[in-house]
């Protein structure tokens, strides 16, 4: 009874792969249906991409020119409130939220 299940268990993966190895080859182009439109208009969105990249990248570093920092604090406008923050610069504890990316202290 083994033997027999054996078998047709090695006969059923042979003609999985087999009837996986056949079939028509078709050309890459005309089987994702890609045209000239296409590709100019991904390569528009890539170039709207890099400039909303370079526009948040200026906005981000307009913001970082705030931040003061002095011998013994740092004072900066959280992105959620318009009020400014002061945090000293030797806090006596230190709360890690991803244990994992933290050296051993």
């Amino acid at each position: 009874m083994k033997k027999i299940l054996l078998n047709a268990l090695c006969l059923a993966v042979s003609l999985t792969v087999l009837s996986a190895c056949g079939g028509e080859t078709t050309s890459p182009s005309a089987e994702s249906g890609v045209s000239a439109s296409t590709v100019s208009s991904s390569s528009s969105a890539e170039i709207d991409t890099e400039a909303r990249r370079t526009e948040l990248e200026d906005a981000f570093l307009e913001k970082a020119n705030e931040v003061v920092v002095n011998e013994d604090s740092v004072t900066f406008t959280d992105a959620s409130s318009d009020t400014p923050i002061t945090i000293a610069k030797n806090p006596q504890k230190v709360v890690s939220l991803r244990q994992l990316h933290d050296p051993l202290v």
